[in-house]
This record gives structure tokens, sequence and C-alpha cells, in this order.
């Protein structure tokens, strides 16, 4: 079932001139409304014909029990092989897929039907499914990888933006893990996941002519470039942190720099999108570390009071191996006012406080028990108990080792 609310926006642009799809849109009584040139003009149908008067006696039965079932289970999608007649008494065999169509207050409208060559579902191994072209978000790529169309509205809601994908290469928005093998195959229509920078999506592509069509069925998870770091490491690092893939997007970042980026270009640094505090530095910083492995830049920034402040940002650069794609880590701290240094600095003597006071702790019993241990006269003692006497003093004196030498190690820790 497909709820829309206007029954003329159904096909989309793709699909109007496309060879491959012959698409028809119905009344509750299967009389045609709409549908594209393919189907028009392989079987001269006009608007007010019923679907079934070009149908052999056989396959307007079959497509009669459709009808009946369709609106009997709204809900479901039915599918039969059907054959239409051709001019001159030919008969073709399509494989049709019908769904029943309701507006938002969910009342029948109609249903829409899409027809396929037998050859192109063994091509594409694909049997059903074909009416998630409709619905569904969708780009159309020229033979150069150029975004030259897309559904604004319909890609908006499954989470992208045209206005960032138009007239760009598409493969600048795939992921490391993408496989351009599923672009490269020789099927016309394939059915695959799609890794890209902002996410993965179950995805149809369509080859005819010179053209490309990417409909996005649905977003099934986050960007698929594994987390470099785990959130317990990212947060436990103490100033602001960025990582970046090797074209500069944005993977993964601390709170630490959700609340800094704000504060530096006036806006929120984003998962998926460029990277871009510092401007012409940091991109030819970032190259260079692409290139160096390591790399620096700074800003100057004009504080209310009027003071400047000095920005400092680390770059460095980590190859992922066995998977075939460079990281960058992005560190930023404020030279002026190093609050969180002398924060950890403050941590750091607190924690030598804890960790000296068990040495006093436990020496000063210790130090009770090697007294009375020398008090003791082991002559004194029946040969059981003399022995295990001669064990304490050793064990003893071996334990007032142990905390001494750990006492000196942390005093002398900065």
């Amino acid at each position: 079932m497909i709820s829309l609310s206007n029954i003329d926006q159904i096909i989309p642009g793709f699909l109007r001139g496309s060879e491959l799809f012959k698409l028809v849109v119905l009344d509750v009584d299967g009389n045609v409304l709409q549908g594209n040139d393919s189907f028009l003009s392989s079987y001269s149908i006009s608007v007010g014909d019923h679907f079934g008067n070009f149908l052999s006696i056989k396959s307007e039965l079959k497509f009669e029990e459709v009808l009946e079932n369709s609106m009997l289970s709204p809900k479901e999608n039915f599918n039969a092989v059907l054959e239409l007649k051709l001019e001159q008494g030919q008969i073709e065999s399509l494989v049709w897929e019908f769904s029943v169509l309701t507006d938002k207050e969910m009342d029948l409208m109609g249903m829409v039907g899409i027809g396929v060559n037998l050859d192109l579902m063994s091509e594409s191994r694909q049997y059903s499914g074909f009416l998630d072209l409709l619905a569904q978000a969708n780009l159309t790529l020229n033979r150069e990888w150029k975004v030259i169309k897309g559904d604004k509205e319909k890609l908006a809601y499954m989470g992208l933006n045209i206005d960032d994908v138009l007239g760009q290469d598409f493969r600048d928005f795939l992921s490391p893990s993408a496989r351009l093998a599923d672009f490269f195959s020789e099927n016309k229509y394939n059915r695959f996941d799609l890794d890209l920078k902002m996410g993965r999506f179950e995805v149809i592509s369509i080859k005819e002519q010179d053209e490309m069509s990417i409909c996005f069925i649905k977003r099934k998870g986050k960007p698929t470039t594994p987390d470099f770091l785990s959130k317990l490491q990212l947060e436990s690092i103490p100033l602001p942190v960025w990582i970046l893939d090797q074209d500069g997007i944005l993977i993964q970042q601390n709170q630490k720099a959700k609340r800094f980026s704000p504060k530096i270009n006036g806006q929120n640094t984003r998962e998926g999108k460029k990277f871009e505090i510092g401007g012409e530095e940091f991109e030819q910083s970032f190259s260079l570390c692409l290139s160096n492995r390591f790399a620096k830049y700074s800003l100057s920034l004009s504080e209310e009071d009027q003071k400047t402040k000095t920005i400092h940002f680390s770059m460095a650069s980590v190859e992922i191996e066995n998977a075939g794609y460079t990281l960058i880590l992005v560190q930023a701290h404020d030279s002026n006012e190093p609050e969180e240094l002398m924060r950890l600095k403050l941590e750091n003597k607190k924690l030598k406080e804890v960790a000296l006071k068990p040495s006093y702790i436990l020496r000063s019993p210790l130090s009770s028990m090697l007294g009375l241990l020398d008090l003791i006269d082991s002559d004194q003692l029946d040969p059981e108990n003399k022995k295990y006497f001669s064990h304490l003093k050793p064990l003893a004196n071996e334990l007032d080792q142990v905390i001494r030498k750990n006492a000196k190690k942390l005093s002398s820790l900065d």
C-alpha cells in the first residue's frame, strides 16, 4: 500500500521516459488514470480505457482476481504474469506488481502497477520490490558521475540535501567502504547497500542510455567508516578533538569539540559534513598532514574585552591497516587560557595525594609490626611455631621495601 497526497505525483521523473518499466495508475475499477510513456505508447492505451481490455482472456481473469484481492487486502502487494496485446496480434508477457493507493486519510484512490520484462528479472534476480521505485528519493547521474537532478523533498526526508550534491561528482560522497563494483555491474537494474559518507542506504540503480538513476529505498545506518575511537576513549581526551576522513569529512568528535566549535566559527561541526574551522590555513595544513603525517596551524580571535586569543590546532594522520584509508586527528588548545591544562594538573595532584596516602597509612602499622617481631625470642617457641615465625620477618621486610619503593616513584612524578 502506498499513501500519498496527490495521485498526479505518483510517477517520478526518471520513470516517465523509462524503457525498462511499464507503469500504470488505475482507479478502483481498473480504468487507466495515467501511465508512463512506455506503457501508453506500447499498447496504444488512452486515459479512461479499462486495463483489462488490453489483456489476453486468461490474463484478464487473472487481473480481475488481483484487483479484487488488492481491495480486500490493501496492505499487500500482488504479483502476476500478464499478457498484453500489441499491435498486429502480438502478445508481450510482463511480470506486474500492483499496490493499492490511498490518501493521507487512508481512503482508497486506486492502484498502481509496474510491469517488468522477464529478461530484466532474470538478469537482476529480483522478483518483487519494483514498486519501491515510486515512493522513495532518487538522484540521476550522467556518464561523468555528475548529479544532474533529484527529488528535493524526498531526498530531504532521507536526510540528504539536493543542494549539497547537485552538479557534484557522486563518487565524492562515497564512503571508503563503498563497493564501486555494484555500479559497474552490467545489469541495467541492480539492488544493493550503498555506503555514503552521510550513512548507509539500501538503493536501486537503473541504467538507461547515458544516465544512471539511484533510488534510495531506506536508510540503514550511520556512516560505515568504523569508529576510530570508542565513545569512552573520545571523551577521555581532555581537549577538543575531531577525527576526519581523507577528504576532510568529519567522522567523530568529542563533546568538548562540539562546545568549542561555535566559539571559533559561530556554528556547530557536524558528522558527515566538511570540517571548515580555519579556512585556507586548515586546507593547507590538511594537505601537508596527508603527506608528512603531522601539521599545525593557528587562529587568532578577538574577544569582547578586545583581547586577542590564539587557538593552536595540531593534526596527525593515521593509516588504518587493512582498510585502505587514512584518518586525520585534529586537536585544539587555547595558548592564552589553558584552563583545561590547569584543571588536569590539579587533578593529577589530587590523584598523586590519593596514591601516596596508602603508603603512609600502611607504613605506620608495618613499622610497629617489625618492632614487635624484633622483641620476640624465637628460642622460646616450639619447633612448629618457630618455622612459621622464620617466615614472618622476611615477608614484613619485603612489604616494607615495596611500600617505600612505590612511594618514592610517586613522589618523583611531576
